[in-house]
């Protein structure tokens, strides 16, 4: 019994560390939610200029899809919801022409089996959360993967709640 209670004791000490992490997390994620959101899509309907600039992507587009995922942790849901996006997108418009560049360790394992021709690059243990430095060594990495490119597309986890995401894709030029 004295075991037990122990036990049940530890329990709820961890319990009480998680949900304060969560609680952290959560005020975290409320504080940068709004933050740019919409601002590239309204970027390019509404500035004329940008619009006239944006070119008109060939039928048979060469395209870099970049998968966000993360490296390790509990988040099946969350990491196979943007592998089943990725892979159910290449099965749409063609395996052909298109490269992937898998940012997280879960997204690189879980494309390696169905799509090992097309999952080029894949980078692991980034460090969150995020900063600006670590997000501009990524977006050179990503310009780097597409200079010869038509399209990028990146699949992403848009947070809804704590139990709940929406799976998201953006489409981007290159250049």
């Amino acid at each position: 019994m004295k075991t037990v209670n122990n036990i049940r004791k530890i329990t709820k000490a961890m319990k009480m560390v998680a949900t304060s992490k969560m609680k952290a997390d959560l005020q975290r994620l409320s504080n940068g939610k709004n933050f740019g959101v919409n601002g590239v899509d309204m970027m390019f309907t509404s500035d004329k200029y940008m619009k006239d600039r944006a070119p008109n992507a060939p039928t048979d587009a060469e395209e870099l899809i970049v998968a966000l995922t993360s490296d390790k942790g509990m988040c099946g849901s969350i990491n196979s919801g943007v592998i089943r996006n990725v892979r159910d997108y290449v099965l749409r418009n063609g395996r052909q022409k298109k490269t992937i560049f898998s940012i997280g360790d879960k997204g690189t394992v879980g494309m390696q089996r169905p799509m090992p021709d097309l999952l080029k690059i894949g980078i692991s243990d980034v460090s969150t959360p995020y900063n600006y430095p670590t997000v501009m060594a990524l977006a050179e990495h990503i310009k780097q993967a597409a200079e010869s490119v038509d399209k990028i597309t990146v699949f992403y986890n848009e947070y809804v709640s704590a139990i709940a995401t929406n799976i998201r894709h953006l489409d981007m030029m290159p250049r």
